[in-house]
């Protein structure tokens, strides 16, 4: 019964901060009256609010039980859904929409008020599902194919959020976002990772990253009146943030020079769905062929990293030349003629990147997975 109370406390705590911060004409009744206050004393009235609701949140989340019956009723209103996904004037799901169709274009980084909705999108199990249902097409489309059996049947993957997920870098650096402005009065709940129900994060994130994922990039949130760690975990996976007020934030672009070192770690860890495909290939007579932006002077550390996470058996690995500036679709349209030139047929070609997939010849069909994380052109 305070489980409940608790939990029915905070969903109508939510409710008021997305009618006192975000307003708009679909909020009606008592939000009314609300919306109708300065901002400064609606933020103070939400906050005034969650300190009567500290006590109980603390008793509930004491317990596993109580922590993963309040996640359930967090995860419908802060995840990926509904108006609370509208941050600063920006809808978060739409402009990944946008990002994923190539409607938006030559963008340098997340946006400052997405960046929580990235991160719970790439560490939850949305993301995972989504590469899933792209894999599931193109191993149907690879099983129905009619092959020579000459062997000159080749598929591309592109390397990196293709084959290889970055993901514990960038959860370490803003998840494309790296905001010099601040949030104030945030109310932050961190739920411990082993009442998460999805645990698909595990496969491509440890524990130590994950870690590091909460206090690196978002120990600036905790300060609000539900900001403190629950006691006892130490192995965070997820948050959801509530502003109650939000202050101008700025973005920093992608950094070369930190990724290439992290790139020479060699320790990416593999994205499950997109090797799935790559051992269904190859026990179909298909060859894999890698296909990446990364350098040739990264080759050494580029097999390493790709051999110790269970890759084996693709046909080449065809890498940039060092100092070559042709752009990303350029590069690797020349490549796949060179293939072709070769004689090999390409049958399919995978990318996060629309530039791993436009391109003539792009192959016989290309597949999308997903990435709201950067922009190549």
């Amino acid at each position: 019964m305070a489980m409940a109370m608790a939990t029915a406390k905070l969903v109508l705590l939510m409710v008021l901060v997305a009618g006192s911060s975000c307003g708009g004409s679909a909020w009606r009744g008592p939000l009314s009256l609300l919306r109708t206050l300065p901002t400064t004393t609606a933020a103070q009235s939400v906050e005034a609010a969650a300190e009567r609701l500290k006590e109980d949140l603390s008793s509930a989340a004491s317990s596993a039980s109580a922590s993963s019956s309040l996640i359930h009723a967090l995860r419908p209103l802060m995840g990926s859904a509904g108006d609370l996904g509208l941050r600063a004037g920006v809808p978060c799901d739409s402009w990944r929409l946008a990002v994923e169709t190539y409607n938006k274009r030559d963008w340098t980084t997340v946006p400052g008020s997405c960046e929580g909705y990235v991160g719970h999108y790439m560490l939850g199990g949305h993301y995972r599902r989504d590469s899933r249902v792209v894999v599931d097409e193109a191993i149907a489309y690879a099983e129905g194919l009619k092959l020579a059996g000459n062997g000159k049947e080749v598929w591309v993957f592109d390397i990196d959020e293709t084959s290889l997920s970055n993901l514990p870098y960038y959860a370490t650096h803003g998840f494309g976002y790296d905001g010099a402005g601040t949030r104030t009065r945030a109310a932050c709940l961190h739920v411990p990772s082993k009442t998460m129900p999805d645990g698909d994060v595990d496969e491509i994130m440890p524990d130590q990253s994950r870690t590091t994922y909460v206090q690196n990039t978002y120990s600036r949130y905790i300060t609000g009146p539900l900001g403190q760690l629950l006691s006892g975990y130490r192995n965070l996976i997820n948050f959801w943030n509530l502003d109650t007020v939000l202050s101008k934030s700025s973005t920093k672009p992608y950094n070369a020079t930190s990724f290439n070192e992290y790139v020479l770690e060699g320790s990416a860890p593999v994205l499950p769905e997109s090797q799935r495909l790559f051992k269904k290939l190859i026990s179909l007579g298909i060859k894999p062929v890698f296909l990446t932006g990364r350098t040739e002077d990264q080759r050494a550390i580029t097999v390493t990293n790709l051999r110790r996470q269970g890759y084996s058996g693709w046909m080449d690995l065809l890498l940039k030349p060092v100092g070559l500036k042709a752009t990303a679709i350029a590069y690797k349209s020349g490549e796949r003629q060179k293939l072709q030139d070769a004689g090999y047929v390409i049958v399919g070609n995978i990318g996060d990147q629309w530039s791993d997939i436009l391109g003539a010849p792009e192959g016989a069909r290309t597949f999308k997975l997903p990435d709201p994380l950067y922009y190549i052109g």
